[in-house]
């Protein structure tokens, strides 16, 4: 049996518009290119609502790393992501579930 939070995940995925599942793979896609391995086995989840890129990280540790290099990684992602320039922030926020 899997677990609700799953079952969930796996049934609003479909509700997405195909753009905004265009723009998160994009964003996934770039996560994966401008972090590091052990960066991103810390961010639980991301999202992207309008401009503002949304990761939730596991570790207070983690959360402070990934802000130190917030401003580059939005510059970093703003290069992949159309339109250019279009991400304003990124909000990092602790997820210890």
């Amino acid at each position: 049996m899997e677990p609700i939070r799953t079952t969930i995940e796996r049934l609003t995925k479909g509700w997405q518009g195909k753009k905004q599942k265009e723009k998160e793979d994009t964003l996934g896609e770039g996560l994966r290119k401008f972090l590091t391995k052990q960066e991103q086995r810390h961010i639980k989840y991301y999202s992207l609502k309008e401009s503002q890129v949304i990761l939730g990280v596991d570790s207070s540790v983690w959360l402070y790393m990934l802000n130190l290099k917030k401003r580059q990684l939005l510059r970093n992602l703003n290069q992949i992501h159309e339109p250019k320039g279009a991400l304003t922030e990124i909000l990092l926020q602790l997820d210890t579930n």
